[in-house]
């Protein structure tokens, strides 16, 4: 855009790069960014569940965003989106092609392994068993929403022993087609608060559908998808930052620790 560091009146870093931006002001987790960005997009939001590429992480909010509980699953890659691309891969499918894969899935293959290694040797043996790509990669989405069900269950929510026969409750601009097949019928979105607030759905493997759908099946409930998922933590260090600044806080443009924020 142009724009030179003196145009800049306040940097926020997040992700978990944050600490090697040595010009920042702020430095914030990406729990408590998540949640805000989260809670700005679908305020009723009760709850956030972000998968990126490295890790799981179940928010549980409180009025106005800020975190109330998380936990987190960053221990192994079979749980993330890195377990993903590696599977694509070894499936030799586009990583983009995946989510529309999943959809097509008749009978998704079981992948029960917790250690990625073990799981990848799974995929390994389902193909070898002569199982379609898509009712691998459909096993694959479900296997990631099993282990976000057992995250997002430590934070509180109920999940539903009956899934929803609908898709995704709400979605913030329009989507690609797989996504919008992916939502067709969706119900009223809950209300927030408690065990049945709303979910939103955010990271990277928020945008294949398939993922989106072997979620909303096994937490038996809508859930919100924003257009630009793995865009959702910026945009909370954003709004963080612009929140701190109008509350006078000092931009410290150039020191090498910065401020760090806190979730709650």
């Amino acid at each position: 855009a142009g724009a030179g560091r003196d145009d800049i009146r306040y940097i926020a870093t997040t992700g978990f790069g944050r600490y090697n931006v040595p010009f920042r002001d702020v430095q914030i987790t990406e729990i408590t960014c998540a949640a805000a960005g989260a809670a700005f997009l679908f305020p009723a939001s009760a709850y956030v569940l972000d998968i990126g590429f490295q890790s799981t992480r179940a928010i549980r909010l409180r009025e106005g965003g800020r975190v109330h509980g998380f936990a987190t699953n960053d221990k192994c890659a079979a749980g993330a989106g890195g377990f993903v691309e590696r599977a694509a891969r070894y499936l030799e499918v586009p990583l983009e092609e995946m989510g529309e894969l999943s959809l097509r899935a008749t009978e998704p293959q079981s992948i029960s392994s917790i250690c990625a290694v073990l799981a990848e040797t799974e995929i390994i043996n389902h193909l070898t068993a002569g199982a379609t790509v898509e009712n691998i990669v459909g096993g694959i989405h479900r296997s990631l929403a099993a282990r976000a069900q057992g995250l997002i269950r430590r934070i509180g929510i109920s999940v539903r022993t009956k899934a929803a026969r609908a898709g995704v409750g709400e979605r913030a601009g329009a989507g690609e087609r797989a996504d919008a097949a992916a939502r067709d019928g969706a119900p009223e979105p809950e209300k927030a608060g408690g065990e049945d607030g709303q979910v939103t759905f955010v990271g990277g493997v928020a945008r294949q559908a398939g993922m989106i759908k072997a979620l909303r099946e096994t937490l038996g409930r809508p859930v919100n998808v924003p257009e630009s998922p793995d865009l959702v933590c910026a945009l909370g260090a954003a709004l963080l930052g612009l929140s701190r600044l109008a509350r006078g806080a000092a931009p410290t443009a150039g020191a090498p620790a910065g401020v760090a924020a806190r979730e709650g």
